[in-house]
């Protein structure tokens, strides 16, 4: 299904609570990259360090994993993405 998706779509993103070494991301991101499946893949997880404890909604506002932080990064990956060349036919004929 991972591998359908990424062929039809412009990009993909994967988001979790775990490392992103490692994590959900990186698994998906090999298996495409074995499979010799171009992408764009947008990966969200908690960064590679040591994380202060505390509640969970606070650590996922200050990490960009709540529901507001998921929806910028993936506007801001979506706009920098290059856009695919549209080709329109005419239907007209000289």
């Amino acid at each position: 299904m991972i591998c359908c998706l990424a062929a039809e779509k412009q990009f993909l993103v994967t988001a979790e609570e775990g490392t992103e070494a490692g994590g959900f991301g990186a698994v998906v991101t090999s298996l495409l990259h074995d499979r010799k499946i171009p992408t764009h893949i947008l990966r969200i997880a908690v960064p590679d360090r040591i994380i202060p404890h505390g509640a969970p909604n606070l650590l996922h506002a200050k990490y960009g994993l709540d529901v507001d932080g998921i929806v910028q990064r993936v506007k801001n990956y979506a706009n920098e993405l290059p856009r695919p060349e549209v080709k329109f036919r005419s239907s007209l004929r000289p």
